[in-house]
């Protein structure tokens, strides 16, 4: 719960921006970078978490740097569940999530509103879009709704495209959309809410998207051009303003010195991982990361394992505690033994810092968006294995077939399969064409939001739909977009 010295740095004549993340990381993180831009350009902020998730962030350090700042306040409602049980999985605990969120979230939300008196100060309301819900307490309040869609915008458009054939039967799987020549060769089984029917999670979050005020994508144009011409026709409004973290670096205002990349883990191997890095070659190693959520067999995290030694690539395997705790032992000591001298198994890194690093060649990853659009700003092309989420197989496709910047492993993980892909991209003709695609779609990123690009003048659009007060100074910053 915010202080009231925290209270007491809460100017009442600039807009109150309420922001409500999606109560995992990959959600908190982009919600976190907007609600710090938003800050940046003059807003008030209000970040709304659950007790859990809030106390989670403090542990990491990841608000370090903006804890303090004026005019920026936490505020956290009770836990949705009760924190996992030592033996639950963080994917079991994301199932449980999606059954809970909208029955438990929004009475403790309303009451939170209700105590502060908040129906007299608060502009507006951005919620994740897996929480449209959300929208119902700013239409009580008589101010605008936004949400903020953090997987990619093709997911959205494949959900209300085929919101007919949900929930899909096993027959139905593996059919190819042919509604629109945008979805072309993405199969019902690769859209979103297609395998998680069955674990509860409500249907009409893309639907009940149409009572927003608008709708922001942490994407840029130029990536997914033909979804957004599908998708603006729906739509009042629709913001593609990715990758945040580019606006937060090229920090155009020139008022926004907190703005920074987040680190989200208290664990120590930041600084022997990048130290191990620089003593490696350029485009050299190999990073793995398959995020919170992996849940791999004995027999895959084997082959995987194997395939990578016999690929005889330096690599970087970040491996998460959760992770860890029920599968690091079950990775072969011959593997560990023969891989010691070219191999770093850590249990977290700064990824965006260590996609940056010049000796970082290839990221294998399990195609999620946040992962996505960090590798397309590191200019690095991607091997992925997309076992589970909301995005991961329509990125996959989507990567693979439109963008030219991945190649997929299959479900069942051959050891052989994954030798060959890594060597191919990291020596390969085509693993050098798909560097060149990634270095070109970093370029088209940068200048997506460089002044003028789409972006850049979609988020200027955003911070003047967002600033609803008569004080507010916002165009005087808003001309440096």
């Amino acid at each position: 719960m915010a202080s009231s010295s925290t209270v007491s740095r809460m100017n009442p004549n600039k807009p109150h921006v309420m922001c409500i993340p999606y109560p995992i990381q990959d959600h908190i993180k982009p919600m976190l970078k907007l609600a710090n831009i938003l800050h940046s350009f003059g807003f008030r902020i209000t970040f709304v978490n659950t007790e859990f998730s809030h106390n989670n962030l403090l542990k990491s350090g990841a608000l370090e740097s903006i804890a303090n700042l004026r005019n920026f306040r936490f505020e956290t409602i009770p836990a949705i569940l009760p924190p996992p049980a030592s033996t639950t999985t963080t994917r079991d605990y994301y199932h449980l999530l999606c059954q809970s969120a909208r029955e438990k979230f929004l009475p403790p939300l309303h009451h939170l509103i209700t105590r502060l008196n908040w129906c007299k100060t608060v502009s507006c309301i951005v919620s994740d879009g897996l929480m449209p819900f959300n929208i119902m307490i700013a239409r009580e309040l008589g101010i605008p709704g936004y949400l903020l869609w953090v997987p990619n915008a093709c997911a959205f458009l494949g959900y209300l495209r085929e919101k007919g054939l949900m929930p899909p039967k096993d027959e139905q799987l593996d059919m190819v959309l042919d509604s629109t020549s945008v979805l072309k060769n993405i199969r019902l089984s690769d859209i979103p809410h297609a395998k998680l029917y069955e674990n509860g999670l409500p249907e009409g979050e893309a639907e009940e998207a149409f009572q927003a005020s608008g709708i922001i994508f942490e994407t840029f144009e130029a990536l997914e051009h033909d979804v957004f011409d599908a998708i603006k026709p729906m739509f009042q409004h629709v913001y593609a303003v990715g990758p945040l973290q580019m606006l937060l670096n090229l920090d155009s205002t020139g008022t926004s010195d907190h703005l920074e990349s987040f680190s989200f883990n208290q664990h120590g191997d930041e600084i022997h991982c990048l130290k191990w890095l620089d003593s490696m070659e350029p485009n050299s190693v190999v990073y793995i990361s398959f995020g919170d959520l992996a849940v791999f067999t004995p027999r895959q995290l084997c082959e995987f394992a194997w395939g990578i030694c016999n690929s005889n690539q330096p690599f970087l395997w970040m491996i998460t505690p959760d992770f860890a705790k029920g599968q690091l032992a079950t990775l072969p000591l011959e593997f560990l033994e023969k891989t010691k001298e070219r191999g770093l198994i850590a249990t977290w890194c700064p990824q965006e810092q260590l996609l940056a690093h010049p000796s970082v060649g290839v990221f294998v990853s399990h195609f999620g968006t946040s992962s996505m659009l960090e590798s397309i700003c590191a200019g690095v092309p991607m091997i992925g294995w997309p076992y589970f989420g909301h995005d991961h197989q329509v990125t996959c496709r989507y990567s693979c077939n439109r963008w030219g910047i991945r190649m997929k492993i299959n479900e069942d993980m051959e050891r052989e399969e994954v030798e060959s892909l890594v060597r191919e991209l990291m020596e390969g003709d085509e693993g050098k064409a798909m560097k060149r695609k990634a270095m070109e779609w970093k370029k088209l990123a940068i200048e997506a939001n460089s002044k003028g690009g789409s972006s850049a003048k979609n988020f200027n659009n955003l911070l003047k739909a967002l600033s609803r007060s008569q004080n507010f100074m916002g165009h005087q910053i808003l001309s440096s977009l």
